[in-house]
């Protein structure tokens, strides 16, 4: 059964609505940009122009200097009317400019659709953290945030997106705000 269903006109919406909630945790509200491939349509977010490169790594600048974010969604198209969220990843990068590299720090995803009996699912279908740059529990623990509530996340568009932004204002406060102050 697919959950998180938008209809495609709303789609064409979705990276507006991206943008303001991402909003919260940038200098700038991020820029954002449509992809289609055969059956799915992926937006994603950066800063500047639209970038040429693969959306996974695009990236736009959050409000704590040196932390990047790089954000998309993807959509598999079910009908000509109608998508079902597929992915939803954030994830935080410390970027060095001496060493030109950057560090995944944290990820917010949300795999709506994995199978029921999959391993891990009742964690990977709502909005889970994996904590990159630690051992412990290290970057493959999927820490859910709503799973007491996962149908409910799970039930609309509208009803995901109010999870992911209160996830990203958790992690604003818990997570961004702490690093701009050290």
């Amino acid at each position: 059964m697919a959950r998180v269903l938008s209809n495609i006109n709303d789609l064409a919406l979705r990276g507006g609505e991206l943008s303001k909630i991402l909003g919260e945790i940038c200098r700038v509200r991020p820029a954002w940009q449509p992809r289609s491939r055969t059956g799915e349509l992926i937006i994603g977010l950066h800063s500047g122009s639209p970038p040429q490169s693969d959306y996974r790594s695009w990236r736009f600048p959050t409000f704590v200097p040196g932390i990047q974010a790089m954000y998309f969604e993807l959509w598999r198209l079910t009908s000509k009317n109608e998508g079902c969220l597929d992915k939803a990843y954030l994830s935080l990068f410390r970027t060095s400019r001496q060493a030109d590299s950057e560090q995944e720090l944290l990820a917010l995803h949300c795999d709506p659709n994995e199978p029921d009996g999959a391993d891990h699912a009742v964690y990977k279908q709502g909005p889970h953290l994996h904590m990159c740059a630690s051992e412990i529990p290290g970057p493959h623990a999927h820490i859910a945030l709503n799973r007491c509530h996962l149908v409910e996340v799970l039930r609309s568009r509208e009803s995901f997106t109010n999870a992911l932004h209160l996830a990203l204002v958790m992690l604003k406060d818990e997570v961004l705000s702490p690093l701009r102050e050290s």
